[in-house]
């Protein structure tokens, strides 16, 4: 078979049987392409790897980019990412297919899905949250002390709608801050101080340092690719967004975007950036969030961004135009987002990366979102008691 087939190939098998998020499928690419006498070096996987932990986005998309750029040029960069997320996302927009339509038939067992989901997930944000507590304390005591109260403190200023619907409370918490406005101040204030760093760093290493810059042909390629890629993607929904509702549409693409950006901490983290952007803003209702695309989402392959990002452009896309065919268009430029935007920064990183050390200092980022990323997964898990217990 023709060495561009078989890797292909060998991708779309991955993405059918990626359960566990991108860390799990991290020994199965190994396993798969590095080594001798096979496609790639380790030295090279392992820092693919180290990049992609420091980025936001759909970790496995953006190592099969990656090794598809290195190994093949830009059409390997593209089909490998495509082709790694398609599966999951096809399968979860099926099955919500047969849901939105068989509601009434399958509905039930739906409900007993969604409650058994909602508790593995819970249990699964409570080991996210207690490894990052112990990542923490390795740092230091110091550093965990103040990595608890960051957490506390996050989860106090979120979860109050939950927490009074939980509660049967009407009204409005005294405190309404949303998750949207927590992520872009934390983010902003981390990613600005680390960035400060880096070039002070740098400065101090090298008299001669100058600002790094994109200035390889082949990085500013890659990202025009990209561009054009998501551009395509998002056409179709487009056409139909000039008829119904091309402001919200737009909105919609911008905080997918956004979403990606803020996707630090995997797929289950990514909920809560999810909740904040696109439930706290009416895009889509909590019920259809965490009734049937958090639990779709979970129980198939593939990255938790992609399909939840996917299937939040569906849902909206059928509240919009009123029929599946525009929901799948939306969902189009849903998925277009979280593959794009995802290999778009890792690519950006990884040029930087190579272009000089002083950017090795983000690695701090994950010290201080992985805090703030837990406080959310606390509000995250309240929003999934919810439907179990109204």
């Amino acid at each position: 078979m023709n060495p561009f087939c078989k890797f292909l190939l060998s991708m779309f098998k991955i993405g059918c049987i990626g359960f566990g998020g991108g860390s799990a499928l991290i020994p199965v690419m190994e396993r798969e392409f590095i080594g001798e006498d096979k496609l790639d070096k380790k030295e090279h996987f392992e820092k693919d790897i180290l990049i992609a932990s420091l980025t936001p986005g759909a970790l496995p998309v953006e190592l099969a980019a990656s090794l598809g750029w290195r190994n093949f040029g830009a059409k390997g960069m593209i089909l490998a990412a495509t082709i790694m997320a398609l599966p999951g996302v096809a399968a979860s927009l099926l099955l919500l297919t047969c849901l939105t339509r068989f509601r009434e038939r399958i509905g039930s067992l739906m409900n007993l899905l969604t409650t058994l989901v909602s508790f593995f997930i819970i249990w699964l944000i409570i080991r996210y949250i207690r490894k990052v507590c112990r990542q923490c304390r390795s740092i230091s005591r110091k550093f965990y002390r103040r990595a608890v109260l960051v957490m506390i403190g996050v989860f106090a200023l979120s979860c109050g709608k939950y927490l009074y619907r939980l509660l049967g409370i009407d009204g409005k918490p005294p405190i309404v801050l949303s998750t949207f406005h927590i992520l872009i101040f934390a983010l902003a204030a981390i990613i600005g101080v680390n960035v400060i760093r880096g070039l002070r760093n740098a400065r101090r290493a090298d008299k001669t340092f100058t600002p790094p810059v994109l200035t390889s042909s082949r990085s500013i390629s890659d990202l025009l690719i990209w561009l054009v890629f998501l551009v395509l993607l998002t056409i179709p929904g487009m056409i139909l967004a000039v008829r119904f509702d091309l402001a919200g549409y737009l909105s919609f693409l911008a905080r997918g975007t956004v979403s990606v950006l803020m996707s630090f901490g995997g797929g289950d983290a990514y909920l809560a950036v999810a909740d904040g952007l696109f439930v706290e803003a009416a895009i889509i209702s909590s019920d259809a969030f965490y009734g049937d695309i958090v639990a779709v989402a979970n129980i198939l392959p593939g990255s938790i961004l992609c399909k939840a990002l996917t299937a939040i452009g569906y849902y909206y896309g059928i509240s919009v135009t009123g029929n599946i065919p525009g929901g799948l268009a939306f969902a189009l430029g849903g998925f277009g987002c979280s593959v794009a935007v995802s290999c778009l920064v890792f690519g950006i990183i990884f040029h930087l990366y190579e272009r000089f050390s002083g950017f090795r200092s983000m690695q701090t980022i994950s010290h201080y979102i992985g805090p703030i990323i837990c406080g959310l997964l606390g509000t995250v898990s309240l929003g999934l008691l919810v439907p179990v217990f109204h």
